[in-house]
């Protein structure tokens, strides 16, 4: 009877070489921030949001603000506000950040 080959031994954990599951993400995540265009959330355009918060004064429910506003540029040109990007809208009013 022929004799069977002895199946090598694995490593148990990981290599000390290749990076902790942490530090993989991390570096991928520098990397796609690095390398994608435009990393963050689009910029409302200001007379928008001005126009957003005039509305707002005058008593103009949320919800048809969203649906006056209409993205002027950028890749959802043309498209409606949602209620949520209103809300930012106006939370950056109060929190004085813009």
């Amino acid at each position: 009877m022929p004799e069977l080959p002895q199946a090598k031994a694995r490593p148990r954990g990981r290599s000390a070489s290749s990076p902790s599951p942490r530090q993989a993400s991390s570096k991928s995540t520098t990397t796609i921030a690095l390398t994608s265009p435009g990393g963050s959330r689009p910029q409302v355009v200001d007379d928008t949001a001005a126009y957003a918060r005039s509305l707002r004064a005058g008593r103009v429910a949320v919800s048809e603000i969203a649906r006056k506003l209409v993205a002027t540029s950028g890749k959802n040109q043309g498209n409606r506000s949602s209620v949520a990007t209103v809300y930012r809208i106006l939370a950056e009013d109060i929190d004085g950040t813009q």
